[in-house]
């Protein structure tokens, strides 16, 4: 929420709810039990990229955010690489048209 290019996405939104949201759709991207329920990533993300300004530059900042605290927890590298891997394909569903 400090990254001044990020936080204006998640002005008025209930963290709380959001946290349990990103909770969900992750344990389910990582191989976790359950079904994830929510919308796709396509449609929860589809205002904010056509009307928000949200772009891959977001993306790339979000995931690098998500490196960075890996590596402030201590996680191997070849495990970060790992979480890179399957964090990636989802810019294409987020972004479906600007994908070749």
């Amino acid at each position: 929420m400090s990254d001044p290019e990020l936080a204006p996405f998640f002005e008025g939104v209930d963290m709380d709810r959001q946290m349990k949201k990103q909770a969900g759709f992750l344990t389910y991207a990582f191989g976790g039990s359950g079904a994830y329920a929510g919308k796709s990533l396509y449609l929860s993300h589809k205002r904010m990229v056509e009307g928000g300004g949200l772009s891959e530059r977001h993306f790339d900042g979000v995931a690098g955010h998500l490196v960075a605290t890996l590596q402030e927890l201590g996680v191997e590298q070849d495990l970060i690489d790992q979480v890179v891997a399957i964090v990636e394909p989802t810019r294409g569903q987020i972004f479906p048209h600007t994908q070749q």
